[in-house]
């Protein structure tokens, strides 16, 4: 065994604990952050239970290696997604379902598993891939290049689609978000180390000091970016930052060098609160930054100034407010209305979600509030976040 096997295998190890050491520490934070961490918290326990994986197939003493890899496999396919809705959980503000997650995107995960079947038939206790014993091959044997070649190739494509779609996300927030951003960084090594790998070994004759020093590269990477993640963290933890405090930075520094004046954010505000009171834009379901600011034609930077600026609240604080007002109004009419109903009128996609932002905005859930408060009520929207700010609704 060389020296770089054995630092691999080491380094392996750090990351394993500095995972698992993590995902713990997210876990007790829980008390005081609410779930701002739970996905995150997902994530690391996956990214420590892929590199355990890769170290039981990388040591030449482990049996069952072909179980294994069929196992990194599918959890490899989880990594993406389960980043994707920890970021959800810290733009938004709120917690998130795993069952706002929609059907296209756990079919994309299933038919990877399915796919790792024929690799996980041929598991033995032996310590090679190749089972000694079988000198007939099965039919799920023959199958299993071509489907663990599909099963990368899911990968490959899953991980840029959810990188992108959390870009976009980051994007859209007014809170300070740098260490989610270096987590993307993580995910994205891992997509770029794993997509290299299976390029070089069709087309080359590299051997596995290779494959190692790309592993070596893809861990190195993530113990240091979880590592500045946990020590960011852990600032804001002690600070006392919780799931209903947003990390909004300081405004006026932020926006100091900004050349927005002072009439075109004037004028901004007038056409946010026509969409949201005359159009009632928040009841479109796919409704984001990008979408709004183009609704509005102005430039999406500066509607994001605006808010955070002039309403001292996020772009998902201020839709949410919106549309559970209108809920409430929907709920206090009709007494026998569906909840469900109500909340895909006012443009929510799911109920759990609806119930989630209804008990966060209400201080109660939908079917308390129909309770107390049988009459239609008036409409004020609460914007989260200290200080004076205006209203887009009266």
């Amino acid at each position: 065994m060389d020296l770089l096997q054995t630092s691999l295998y080491t380094i392996y190890a750090v990351a394993i604990a500095l995972c698992v050491f993590s995902t713990a520490m997210l876990m007790g934070m829980r008390g005081t952050s609410g779930p701002r961490f739970s996905f995150f918290a997902l994530y690391l326990g996956l990214e420590s239970l892929c590199f355990l994986f890769e170290l039981l197939i990388a040591h030449p003493s482990t049996p069952l290696k072909a179980f294994w890899l069929s196992l990194l496999m599918c959890t490899s396919l989880l990594i993406a997604p389960s980043l994707w809705l920890a970021i959800r959980e810290n733009v938004e503000g709120a917690p998130v379902e795993l069952s706002s997650l929609h059907w296209k995107h756990w079919s994309v995960i299933g038919a990877g598993v399915l796919l790792t079947l024929p690799l996980l038939e041929t598991a033995h206790l032996g310590r090679e891939f190749a089972n000694p014993l079988q000198t007939e091959p099965t039919l799920l044997a023959k199958a299993i290049h071509p489907t663990m070649l599909l099963c990368i190739g899911l990968f490959a494509i899953q991980a840029p689609v959810y990188l992108l779609k959390s870009r976009r996300l980051l994007r859209q927030a007014t809170q300070g978000s740098s260490w989610l951003s270096v987590a993307l960084l993580i995910v994205g090594t891992t997509w770029m180390a794993g997509v290299l790998r299976t390029v070089v070994e069709a087309f080359s004759d590299r051997g596995q000091r290779f494959f190692a020093l790309l592993a070596f590269l893809d861990v190195l990477v993530t113990i240091g970016c979880v590592y500045y993640i946990m020590r960011r963290l852990t600032h804001l933890h002690l600070l006392g930052y919780g799931c209903a405090t947003p990390l909004v930075d300081n405004t006026e520094a932020k926006y100091a060098k900004s050349q927005l004046d002072a009439a075109v954010r004037s004028r901004i505000v007038q056409k946010l609160d026509k969409a949201f009171r005359d159009e009632q834009l928040y009841r479109d379901s796919a409704l984001n930054l990008r979408v709004l600011s183009s609704h509005i034609n102005e430039n999406e930077h500066y509607v994001s100034q605006v808010l955070n600026q002039e309403l001292g609240t996020t772009f998902y604080e201020l839709i949410n407010g919106h549309r559970i007002e209108h809920a409430k109004r929907l709920l206090a009419a009709d007494a026998q209305r569906n909840v469900l109903d109500v909340a895909l009128e006012v443009g929510f996609n799911a109920k759990s979600t609806f119930n989630t932002a209804f008990k966060r905005h209400a201080g109660m859930t939908p079917s308390e509030f129909r309770a107390n408060c049988p009459a239609p009520v008036a409409v004020e929207v609460q914007s989260g976040g200290a200080g004076p700010r205006k209203q887009l609704i009266s």
